[in-house]
C-alpha cells in the first residue's frame, strides 16, 4: 500500500477530479455459456402407465375395466401404483392409485411378466391379474410375494391386464412378448391361478424354533387343520376358506372391480392362493406353498439361452455339433477384470493378473497384483462389469442349470485387468497385459504356465503408443490370435488397437444382419459379429435386442450381486469372434494367425454381407461359426464330418409393430452339402407378400416380407412364415403386428440431466414429453465444461430419475455413459431411453430376494 500510494501508480483521475487508491484490477472474463440439444428415442413397443404419481406427466385414469388403457403388443411398459398415503407426495398420494388396467390383444403362447421394483417386497406387494375383456371374468392371476409375477396366454383374444398394489407402493415394468420358447421367470414362491393345485390345501414349514404348543395354537388361530407331516418337517394342512384368512384385505383401498369368476372351482382356487399369500406373511412360518398336483415347471439347462438370439445368427448351434470347445484353449480377456465368483464363470477362470498401477483408478486399494477380480469401476450408472459380460459370451459355463451359454463350453478365460474407475486405463497397462498373455516378459515379473491362444481387446482409442503396438505384434508372432473392437463412434475414424496390422478388427451387426449404426467403418474392418441394438425389438419378444451375457450389479452399497444383462456395441461383437476362434483352436491346435487371415480373406468362414467381397461396413462379412470350425479341421488335414445341410431362417421371429410395412429375413444353409428351397410362404398370403431380394439358384439368400394393413380391423395379429426344402425339412417363425395402435414409443415424461463428472451431481435439467416416439430436448445457457448426460422418468415423483422400474438412457449409451466436452453449443446429442427388462433373466435365487437393478440421479430441484 505504501508503495502504491507513494508513486500514485494505482490512482486514477475520474470525471470529478478525485483520486482512488484502489488497485486497478482487470475486469474478470464473463463465463462462456453454450447450448445443448438432441433427440431421445424410445422403441416403438415402449409405453407408460397413464396415471403415474408424477404431476408433470400426462394423465388419464385407468383404474377400472371400463377405463382400461389400450396398449400395444409386444410392449415394455413402465408404471406406478400405490395405496393411499403410501409412497412419495404426488398426484396419487392422497387418493391412492391401487389399480392399473390395460386393454390388449394377446396371442396364444405369449407371456406377461411384471417386475415389482421396490426392494421391500413384503410392505410393497404388487399382483398381476388377467380378465376377459368381454365378460369381465378373472381368468388368471399371479399373486406371489416376490419381485416378479408372470402369466402365459392360452388362446388368442381381447384381454384386460390388471396391476394391483396389494399393499404399499412401487414402480413396475410390464413386459408382453413372443416368449413361447422363453421360460417364465422362476419364482420358488409362485402363486398362479392357472397352475394345477389342490383347493383348500397348503404345504407349510414352520420356523425350527416354533414350539409344539405354539404350533397348535397357531394352526387353530389360522383355521388350519393338520393332514400329514411332523412338526419338524413340511406339513400338509387343510384350510377353511370361509374364514377371514382368505379375504383380500383392503385396508386403504377399495376393490376397483368386484371379482367375477367363471365357476366355483376357479373362485375357490383364488381363495386358496389368497390364503396362502397371507400365510407367507405370518411370523413363524418359513414356507407356505400350494399342493401342486402336477410339476408346475421344470428349469432346463441354460434357461436364458433363448434370449441369446445372437448365437443362431452366426450358426453356432451347428458348430456345437462338431465341438463345444476344449479346456486346453485359453482366451485372455484384457478388460475391467472378471467377477471371479460369478456362478456362470467361476469354473472357467484360470490364472490372470491385475496390471492397474494407478491407485487412483484401481478401486482395489493397491497396485498390480495377481488378483484380477473386478471390484467395480464406480461408473455413474453403477459399475459396468464389462469384462465379465465379454467373458460370458466367450466361455460362460454351459449345460449347467444356470444362466446363459458361452460360445466355448469348455474354453478357459485368462482375466487381465487394465481398466478401472469409470472404465479408464492406459496403454502401458494394456501392453503389459498383452505381453503377459503371450508368455512374454512384462512388468509383473511373472509368465503364465500356459500362454493364451486368443487375445480379446474390447477396448480402444484414437491413438496408442509404440509400446502397445510392439507388444501386440510380438504376441501375434508368438502365435496368439488378437481380436479387437472396431469402435462405437459410427464413423470411419480408425480405432486402435483394432486398426493395427495383424489385429482382427470386429464391426457389429444387429439381429437383421444389418450394420449397426454405432459401429465404426473403414478400410481396417476385417469381420462382423452380433453387437445388438437397444433401439428396436425386431423379434417381438418385448425385449430390446441387446447381447445377453453374464453381469454384475453393485448399485446398492457397492455390494456385488451376480446377474445377467444386455449390452450393445462392438465390445460385445468382439468376444463372438474370440469365442469362435477358441472353437477353431479346439479342433486345430496348430491354427496360426496367418491361417486365420487366409481363411478370412478367402471368404470361407463368413457370410458375405453388403458389397460383394470385402467392404468397409462388414469387412469380409458375418462370421459363420459352423464354417469356421469346418475349415479349421480341413486345413489341419482332418477328415470332415459328412456335409449335412441344415436349414436356418433368421431372425427367428419378426415384429412389424404398429407401422413397419417391410421386414427382411435370410434363408441359409447352416450346414454343408446342398440345400434347395422348395417354397417360402406365410399362412396369411392375403396380407403378407414375400419377395426374393437376393437369392441364389437354390433359393438361399435374403427375402423381404411386406405387410398390407389396409382392410384389417384394429387389433393385434399373428401369423407364421415357413421355409420348406425339397427334402421336406421346414422351419417356421412367428410374426406379430398391430393395426390402429399408438404412434411411436413412449417412455414417460423425461427429465434430461446435465451431470458434473466430478461431483456426480446434476447441475441442470429440462423436462420433455414424447412425440411419435421421440423427445426433442434443449438446454440453454450451460457453462462451458464437461458433462455426463442422463435422461429418465420419475414416475413415483420422489425426485430421482433412473430408479428400478423407471426408464433411463445416457449419452452415448446407458452401458457406456460418456463425458461430453461442451466448448461450444452442440446439437445431435442423440441417445435411446428404455425400461430395464433384465428382470426377465435374473437367476432364480436372486428373483426371490432382490429387486431389479437400482440406479438413480437426483434432479437439481430435489
Amino acid at each position: 500500500m505504501l508503495l502504491l500510494t507513494g508513486c500514485g501508480g494505482s490512482g486514477s483521475d475520474d470525471n470529478n477530479g478525485s483520486w482512488s487508491d484502489e488497485p486497478d484490477y482487470p475486469e474478470p472474463e464473463a463465463p462462456a455459456y453454450v447450448n445443448a440439444s438432441g433427440v431421445l428415442a424410445a422403441a416403438g413397443n415402449t409405453a407408460v402407465d397413464s396415471d403415474v404419481n408424477d404431476p408433470n406427466a400426462n394423465y388419464r385414469d385407468n383404474n377400472g375395466l371400463e377405463q382400461a388403457q389400450t396398449i400395444p403388443n409386444p410392449v415394455t411398459l413402465g408404471g406406478y401404483v400405490n395405496e393411499a398415503f403410501t409412497g412419495s407426495e404426488g398426484r396419487s398420494y392422497n387418493s391412492g392409485d391401487a389399480y392399473d388396467f390395460f386393454a390388449v390383444e394377446l396371442l396364444a403362447g405369449q407371456t406377461i411378466t411384471l417386475l415389482i421394483a421396490s426392494p421391500d417386497l413384503i410392505a410393497n406387494d404388487l399382483d398381476l391379474g388377467l380378465f376377459d375383456a368381454n365378460s369381465g371374468e378373472l381368468l388368471d392371476a399371479s399373486v406371489s410375494i416376490g419381485n416378479t409375477e408372470s402369466l402365459s396366454i392360452r388362446q388368442n383374444g381381447h384381454y384386460i391386464i390388471q396391476v394391483e398394489a396389494f399393499s404399499g407402493y412401487s414402480n413396475y415394468v410390464l413386459s408382453i412378448g413372443q416368449h413361447a420358447r422363453l421360460q417364465q421367470v422362476f419364482n420358488p414362491q409362485s402363486l398362479r391361478l392357472s397352475d394345477d393345485f389342490a383347493v383348500a390345501e397348503v404345504i407349510t414349514r414352520f420356523e425350527p424354533k416354533t414350539a409344539l404348543s405354539a404350533l397348535s395354537q397357531q394352526l387353530s388361530g389360522l383355521s388350519l387343520q393338520h393332514k400329514a407331516g411332523k412338526p419338524e418337517q413340511a406339513q400338509l394342512l387343510s384350510m377353511d376358506l370361509s374364514t377371514t384368512l382368505q379375504k383380500h384385505v383392503q385396508s386403504s383401498k377399495t376393490q376397483a372391480v368386484p371379482l367375477r369368476f367363471k365357476n366355483l372351482k376357479t373362485q375357490r382356487k383364488y381363495q386358496t392362493l389368497m390364503a396362502i399369500k397371507q400365510l407367507q406373511k405370518q411370523a413363524g412360518i418359513q414356507q407356505a406353498a400350494p399342493n401342486y398336483q402336477l410339476q408346475a415347471l421344470r428349469v432346463p439347462n441354460d434357461r436364458h439361452y433363448a434370449r441369446q438370439w445372437h448365437y443362431p445368427l452366426i450358426n453356432l448351434p451347428q458348430a456345437w455339433d462338431i465341438t463345444t470347445g476344449s479346456g486346453n484353449v485359453i482366451v485372455a480377456v484384457v478388460d475391467t477384470g472378471v467377477l471371479l465368483n460369478h456362478p456362470d464363470l467361476r469354473n472357467k477362470i484360470g490364472a490372470g493378473y491385475d496390471f492397474i498401477s494407478d491407485t487412483d483408478i484401481a478401486m482395489d486399494g493397491d497396485g498390480i497384483d495377481s488378483n484380477a477380480d473386478d471390484p467395480g469401476d464406480q461408473s455413474p450408472n453403477g459399475s459396468t462389469f464389462h469384462g465379465s459380460h465379454v467373458a460370458g459370451t466367450i466361455a460362460a459355463s454351459s449345460d449347467n442349470d444356470e444362466g446363459v451359454a458361452g460360445i466355448g463350453w469348455h474354453t478357459q478365460i485368462m482375466p487381465l485387468r487394465v481398466l478401472g474407475k469409470n472404465g479408464a486405463g492406459n496403454d502401458y497397462s494394456v501392453a503389459q497385459a498383452v505381453r503377459f498373455a503371450a508368455g512374454l516378459s512384462n512388468s509383473s515379473g511373472q509368465i503364465p504356465a500356459q500362454r493364451a491362444d486368443v487375445l480379446n481387446l474390447s477396448l480402444g482409442g484414437p491413438m496408442i503408443s509404440a509400446e502397445l503396438s510392439s507388444a501386440i505384434a510380438q504376441a501375434r508372432t508368438a502365435g496368439v490370435l488378437v481380436v479387437a473392437a472396431a469402435g462405437n463412434n459410427g464413423n470411419s475414424q480408425a480405432t486402435y488397437p483394432a486398426a493395427l496390422e495383424g489385429v482382427i478388427s470386429v464391426a457389429a451387426v444387429g439381429p437383421d444382419k444389418r450394420h449397426a449404426s454405432y459401429s465404426n467403418t473403414g478400410a481396417t474392418i476385417d469381420i462382423a459379429a452380433p453387437g445388438g441394438s437397444t433401439s428396436r425389438d425386431l423379434n417381438g419378444d418385448g425385449i430390446p435386442d441387446g447381447i445377453f451375457s453374464t453381469n454384475g450389479d453393485d448399485s446398492e452399497s457397492f455390494e456385488v450381486r451376480f446377474t445377467y444383462g444386455s449390452s450393445v456395441g462392438t465390445s460385445m461383437a468382439t468376444p463372438h469372434i474370440a469365442g469362435v476362434l477358441a472353437l477353431m483352436k479346439a479342433v486345430n491346435a496348430n491354427l496360426s494367425p496367418n491361417d486365420f487371415d487366409e481363411l478370412l480373406s478367402s471368404g470361407r468362414i463368413s457370410e458375405d454381407l453388403g458389397s460383394n467381397g470385402r467392404d468397409n461396413l462388414y469387412g469380409y462379412g458375418l462370421i459363420d461359426a459352423h464354417q469356421a470350425v469346418l475349415m479349421a479341421l480341413e486345413i489341419d488335414g482332418n477328415p470332415l464330418p459328412p456335409p449335412l445341410p441344415a436349414l436356418s431362417v433368421q431372425p427367428a421371429s419378426l415384429n412389424f409393430g404398429s407401422f413397419t410395412q417391410q421386414l427382411e429375413f435370410t434363408v441359409s444353409n447352416a450346414g454343408g452339402g446342398d440345400l434347395f428351397i422348395h417354397s417360402v410362404h406365410s399362412d396369411r398370403p392375403d396380407v403378407l407378400n414375400i419377395t426374393a431380394l437376393n437369392t441364389d439358384s437354390n433359393g438361399l439368400g435374403r427375402y423381404q416380407i411386406e405387410l398390407q394393413r389396409s382392410g384389417l380391423a384394429r387389433g393385434t395379429y399373428g401369423a407364421s412364415l415357413e421355409a420348406e426344402t425339397t427334402q421336406g425339412v421346414s422351419q417356421t417363425i412367428p410374426m406379430i403386428w398391430q393395426v390402429g395402435s399408438q404412434s411411436g414409443g413412449d417412455a414417460g415424461t423425461q427429465y434430461v440431466l446435465m451431470i458434473d463428472p466430478d461431483s456426480q451431481q446434476a447441475v441442470d435439467e429440462t423436462q420433455v414429453k414424447a412425440y411419435q416416439g421421440h423427445y426433442d430436448f434443449y438446454i440453454n445457457d450451460l457453462p462451458e465444461g464437461s458433462y455426463i448426460i442422463f435422461s429418465g422418468s420419475d414416475m413415483d415423483n420422489n425426485g430421482y430419475i433412473c430408479e428400478a422400474g423407471e426408464s433411463c438412457g445416457a449419452y452415448l449409451t446407458l452401458e457406456n455413459p460418456t463425458q461430453l466436452l461442451l466448448e461450444r453449443s452442440q446439437d445431435n446429442i442423440d441417445f435411446d431411453v428404455q425400461f430395464d427388462t433384465e428382470f426377465l433373466s435374473i437367476s432364480s435365487q436372486a428373483v426371490a430376494t432382490d429387486s431389479s437393478k437400482a440406479q438413480k440421479f437426483a434432479r437439481p430441484e430435489s
